[in-house]
């Protein structure tokens, strides 16, 4: 299940609801926290929130937290949410208790690799190109390229070799013999 978010009375509310059209990339998400038996559910909501990329929980712990155990966050006048708030605060330290958890960040980084392909890549240099400069990006997939092998590099050799022919026997012995 996918959560929603609200603002109601100047409160952000989370509903849990079904979405009709859910992307191969949160589908293999799903597969990964399915095969994590030893998470609670809230634990498992929280792992699928934060990994849930363009999502307003992308990222962030805090946020995470308050979707997958149901908190309702009082928002400012604005719209925004009220980080001084009683129940922000509280996601804040629980989230920051449960990020420290080893099965949660081990499940955290199966999710975020499982999301980690080409399309994932080339969205995101996509993105770079068309929004701006993000060198930390840029930087991540240039490695990520240089290890898929997406990458090949042309070499120029000059080299001044003489004929075959020209070569004696000995000369030949010691090129054999890496002399």
């Amino acid at each position: 299940m996918i959560s929603k978010i609200t603002i109601d009375n100047n409160r952000i509310v989370c509903y849990n609801t079904l979405m009709k059209k859910i992307s191969i990339e949160e589908n293999k998400a799903k597969m990964e926290l399915a095969k994590a038996p030893r998470l609670t559910p809230q634990q498992t909501e929280y792992c699928y929130y934060y990994t849930l990329k363009d999502y307003i929980t992308y990222g962030n712990a805090t946020l995470s937290y308050a979707m997958a155990y149901s908190f309702d966050l009082p928002t400012r006048q604005d719209g925004t949410i009220d980080p001084v708030s009683k129940e922000y605060r509280v996601c804040q330290a629980s989230s920051s208790r449960l990020s420290g958890f080893p099965m949660i960040v081990g499940q955290v980084e199966k999710i975020m690799l499982a999301k980690l392909n080409d399309n994932s890549v080339d969205s995101r240099l996509s993105s770079i190109i068309h929004v701006g400069k993000d060198t930390d990006s840029i930087q991540g997939i240039k490695i990520y390229n240089e290890l898929k092998g997406r990458i090949t590099r042309n070499l120029n050799l000059n080299v001044n070799a003489r004929p075959l022919e020209s070569i004696t026997d000995e000369e030949l012995e010691k090129m054999a013999n890496g002399n």
